[in-house]
């Protein structure tokens, strides 16, 4: 059986500690990206480098990362 479409999209994955912001980023980017890309959103920086690990274990190709720059883990840029 073939994987589903979603599977196949690169990934852009978000990664911000504020759930009003982080929502409202994935929400946008969903509706403008969503055909195209899967959006993966993450509140904890953490859990987002962690998925992005498990993403290059199994090939997926991610396209965009996105952080904010001021989380309480860690920076963006540290991200």
């Amino acid at each position: 059986m073939d994987e589903p479409a979603a599977l196949n999209k690169p990934v852009i994955l978000i990664a911000d500690d504020e759930p009003v912001p982080l929502a409202a980023m994935s929400n946008a980017l969903t509706r403008r990206y969503g055909e195209d890309y899967r959006i993966v959103a993450h509140s904890s920086p953490r859990a987002a480098l962690d998925v992005l690990e498990r993403l290059k274990g199994e090939g997926e190709q991610v396209a965009l990362l996105i952080a904010d720059q001021w989380m309480a883990e860690m920076t963006g840029a540290e991200f």
